[in-house]
């Protein structure tokens, strides 16, 4: 969490563009103004602005589960 902290704070006071890898989706929501999720190589979800804003792990999920047309089943992913 302390580096999230420091890195935030670096990207801020030097407007930069930074991309950022991660499995936890609560922390892929909380963090940056885009999200994009993949699976396999594919594209699943691109969300940014108001959308991305007002979205849940839940709804990751849903959008998720319509687009493979199967349910999640990486639990490890949804740990906070």
């Amino acid at each position: 969490e302390k580096v999230m902290e420091i890195t935030k704070k670096i990207v801020e006071e030097n407007h930069l563009t930074t991309l950022m890898i991660t499995h936890n989706m609560q922390q892929a929501l909380t963090t940056g103004k885009r999200t994009i999720m993949l699976d396999s190589g594919e594209i699943i979800m691109d969300v940014a602005g108001e959308s991305r804003d007002q979205m849940t792990v839940d709804d990751i999920l849903e959008m998720y589960s319509q687009k493979k047309k199967q349910e999640f089943s990486n639990d490890r992913m949804l740990l906070n």
